[in-house]
C-alpha cells in the first residue's frame, strides 16, 4: 500500500532531514571547530565591521574635505586682500603659496580653541561653582589664544620676506586688521 505524506508531514519531514543533516556535518567537524551557524554568525560581524571601518573612513574623509573647503575659503579673502592692496600676479601667488602652511595649522588651532570654549560654556550651563574645573580649561585657552597669535606673526613675517612694507599695510587695511575687535566689537558699532 502506498504511503502519501500530508503538506504538513511533509513539512516536519523535510526539517527532520535538514536539521539531520546539520547535526550530522556538526558532528563529523573537528572538535571545537565552529560550526555553519559560527561560520555565518563571524561573516555577519565582518560585513557589520567592515561597514562600520567604511563610515568611519567617510566621516575622516568628510572632515577632510571640510579642511580643504575652508583652506579654499581662507586663501580666496587673502586673495580678495592682495588684489584690494594692488598686489597681483606672480606676487600674490608667491604670498599665498607662502602662507598656505599657516591655513591648516589656523584651522587645527581654531579647532581646539572651539573645543575648548565648548568645555567652558558647557560648565557655566551647568552652573558648576568649581574652580578647580574652570582653572585648566582656561590656562589651556590662554595658551592656545597665545599660540593663535603667534601663528599670525609667522603669516606676517612669510609675507614681510616677499612684500615691501607699504604693501603690507595695504593688505593689513584691505583685510579689516585693527578695524575691529572680537567679535563685532571696535570701530563703527
Amino acid at each position: 500500500m502506498p504511503m502519501f505524506l500530508t503538506p504538513k508531514h511533509a513539512a516536519l519531514v523535510s526539517a527532520l532531514l535538514i536539521g539531520g543533516a546539520l547535526a550530522t556535518e556538526a558532528a563529523l567537524a573537528k572538535p571545537g571547530a565552529p560550526g555553519p551557524q559560527a561560520a555565518a554568525a563571524k561573516k555577519d560581524h565582518k560585513d557589520h565591521k567592515d561597514h562600520k571601518d567604511k563610515s568611519k573612513n567617510k566621516e575622516k574623509d568628510n572632515d577632510k574635505d571640510k579642511a580643504e573647503e575652508r583652506i579654499a575659503k581662507m586663501q580666496e579673502r587673502r586673495s580678495q586682500a592682495l588684489e584690494e592692496a594692488g598686489i597681483t600676479g606672480p606676487r600674490a601667488k608667491q604670498v599665498l603659496d607662502a602662507t598656505h602652511s599657516v591655513d591648516q595649522e589656523r584651522l587645527d588651532l581654531m579647532k581646539k580653541v572651539m573645543e575648548k570654549r565648548r568645555a567652558l560654556q558647557a560648565l557655566l550651563d551647568g552652573g558648576s561653582k568649581d574652580d578647580a574645573a574652570f582653572a585648566p580649561l582656561i590656562a589651556a585657552l590662554r595658551t592656545l589664544e597665545r599660540n593663535v597669535a603667534a601663528l599670525r606673526d609667522r603669516e606676517l613675517d612669510a609675507m614681510a620676506k616677499i612684500l615691501k612694507p607699504s604693501e603690507i599695510a595695504k593688505l593689513l587695511i584691505a583685510r579689516g586688521w585693527g578695524d575691529r575687535g572680537r567679535r563685532g566689537e571696535g570701530a563703527g558699532n
